[in-house]
């Protein structure tokens, strides 16, 4: 599993040597680290839900104590598109984990995604998010637990009652992993959906900051060979335009790239930019789709003038 990137500095890639080809999971920092911006509204979604998922069958077997979420390094996801939330590394003596709540984590990793979707943001500044989301963020910060026992036996009386809050198309309030989870799932137009979804939206999110990785490392390394030849050549120039790119702008390409070829290059008016609820399909990651449309021949090749 990844370790926690250390602080950002130089050149390279962050935290190079953690992302390496046969590494199976990313914590949520360094993916936001790698991308140098906040991850993207179905992201949160997916991130939310898969986490919510894996806790709650943690939960029903008691395998470990409930623990608040600390940062944004205990997430981690899974190249399956699982995710997870490991120990917070610190003082290894305290024990506060096991007198934590349901809903002071569920408080806790909504603070987390909220910081995640603001990472790269000037104190001045704030993200504007759609209704549905930023109603799921604020739900999940603002839990209030009533009484401590509801918590522990809340899962429980759930099951007997769960025919009836299906028929309630919203949660009025969030007291369970389980609430979370329902939210989530009528965010999509087939709640059905929404396990194969989030996992493949989760599943992509890995496999594209895997690429992201691969990418700056070779970037890094153009660069070095290309200064190793201007040395040589004992050029008078000391900058290029290509050594003048950073990491941040490499990754500002490679979201943009990977946003148009999983949307398509489309021009809009600017009244048609309107928030849409539906969700992007995530099956398939970019270079999944693009090959598939070579197999598929779905493309036009332009006479030669």
């Amino acid at each position: 599993m990844a370790q926690p990137v250390g602080p950002e500095g130089g050149e390279g890639p962050p935290d190079a040597g953690a992302a390496a080809g046969s590494q199976d999971a990313l914590s949520l920092e360094e993916i936001l680290r790698l991308y140098n911006q906040p991850i993207n509204e179905e992201q949160a979604w997916a991130v939310c839900y898969q986490c919510c998922g894996s806790l709650r069958a943690a939960d029903a077997g008691r395998r470990q104590p409930r623990r608040r979420v600390r940062s944004a390094a205990q997430i981690r996801l899974w190249r399956d598109g699982a995710v997870t939330l490991a120990p917070a590394t610190g003082d290894p003596g305290k024990v506060e984990y096991s007198h934590c709540t349901e809903t002071e984590v569920i408080e806790s990793l909504g603070i987390i995604i909220y910081k995640a979707l603001d990472y790269g943001l000037k104190e001045n500044e704030e993200r504007e998010l759609s209704p549905p989301l930023e109603q799921l963020i604020d739900r999940m910060a603002n839990t209030v637990e009533t009484d401590g026992s509801n918590d522990e036996g809340y899962e429980a009386a759930d099951e007997g009652l769960e025919e009836d809050d299906d028929e309630k198309r919203k949660v009025s309030a969030i007291r369970s992993y389980r609430d979370v989870m329902k939210l989530c799932a009528a965010h999509l137009p087939t709640e059905a959906e929404a396990p194969n979804h989030y996992q493949a939206v989760c599943r992509a999110l890995f496999a594209e900051t895997m690429e992201l990785h691969t990418f700056l490392t070779k970037i890094k390394s153009a660069k070095e060979t290309l200064k190793k030849i201007q040395e040589m050549e004992k050029s008078d120039e000391s900058n290029t335009d290509l050594e003048e790119l950073k990491n941040a702008d490499w990754a500002r390409f490679w979201v943009q790239v990977m946003r148009d070829l999983r949307n398509g290059v489309k021009l809009k008016k600017v009244q048609e930019r309107q928030y849409n609820p539906l969700p992007i399909e995530y099956q398939l990651t970019p270079y999944e789709m693009l090959m598939d449309d070579i197999r598929s021949r779905r493309y036009t090749l332009r006479k030669v003038m």
